[in-house]
């Protein structure tokens, strides 16, 4: 019996991670696109996320495991200048490493923690069991934490303002990682899912480099949502509208004069056979060569 075994370099799982970002940046160089920097770092041992997973009496949700295992933290970055004065922005998507993923307190606690949900939108009630892990900031402005209402369920991702408030961002890491790809890594993407709103020069960035995730006021949907409704409206639009059908007889040598012009195909397409003067001409050419000869034949 054979065996096969496939190493995966360190450049493969950095461009699958990355799911291409990459290169939609560098279709963005017109745009001011540059600079574009990729931190590496070693992964985490087993012994590390065990130590952690004590210390903080939590389990650690399985993608997010997998992901230290691969790579303990993650820094992509990148510079844009734009506008008439060449504004410089630092783009990016960061994971903090497992050992800052500390613990964050002091908030206001209720009996009952849960996540309501109302209208789609997400109120978090944290209780003297729940926990909540910085995992990275939005330019020291905001934090973006994982969050367990309890200790045994699932944690998810949401944003911490300076205003002491919980904004629902992800149901896992995963998602949200999906979620800081697809928004490029623009600074400040997170707060177009809160009551806060996007900074006006976000949105001049949005519709410069990614147009199509950038919706008029608050974003109460995900990204694949946002995307699934778009090609979906694309290919309704149309549904009903008759098939274009190719009239082949265009083709054929033969004329036929009492062809009508407009022909019926299927009850659904009307077909226009044109009458080109080369047509016209081509069937005066013949039709004179064939009185000719008869009579020709006459004497």
């Amino acid at each position: 019996m054979n065996f096969i075994i496939e190493t995966i370099t360190p450049d493969f799982f950095y461009y699958n991670l990355l799911l291409g970002l990459p290169k939609i940046l560098d279709n963005h160089k017109h745009s001011g696109i540059k600079k574009k920097h990729l931190v590496r770092f070693e992964p985490a041992t087993v012994e590390e996320i065990a130590i952690w997973e004590s210390t903080n009496q939590l389990i650690l949700p399985l993608d997010l495991k997998n992901f230290y295992l691969s790579s303990n933290g993650f820094l992509y970055q990148w510079i844009c200048s734009y506008g008439h004065q060449k504004l410089l922005v630092m783009g990016k998507i960061t994971i903090y490493p497992l050992h800052k993923l500390n613990e964050l307190k002091n908030f206001q606690l209720w009996i009952n923690p849960e996540i309501e949900i109302t209208d789609n939108t997400h109120e978090l009630r944290l209780g003297m069991t729940s926990k909540v892990f910085e995992m990275c900031n939005v330019e020291d402005d905001y934090k973006i934490c994982l969050v367990y209402v309890y200790p045994e369920a699932s944690p998810s991702i949401w944003l911490f303002s300076k205003s002491n408030q919980f904004f629902y961002l992800a149901k896992n890491f995963t998602e949200y990682f999906r979620m800081c790809i697809v928004h490029l890594g623009i600074p400040h993407w997170q707060l177009a899912y809160t009551t806060i709103g996007l900074p006006e020069w976000v949105k001049i960035l949005m519709r410069l480099l990614c147009p199509a995730v950038l919706q008029s006021g608050k974003q109460k949907g995900k990204v694949e949502l946002i995307a699934t409704e778009r090609i979906t409206r694309s290919t309704t639009k149309y549904i009903n509208a008759p098939t274009n059908v190719l009239d082949l007889t265009v083709f054929n040598g033969s004329y036929h004069p009492k062809r009508r012009v407009n022909e019926k195909i299927n009850d659904s397409v009307e077909v226009l056979v044109l009458k080109s003067p080369a047509r016209q001409k081509l069937k005066s050419r013949f039709s004179k060569a064939h009185k000719q000869k008869n009579k020709t034949k006459k004497f």
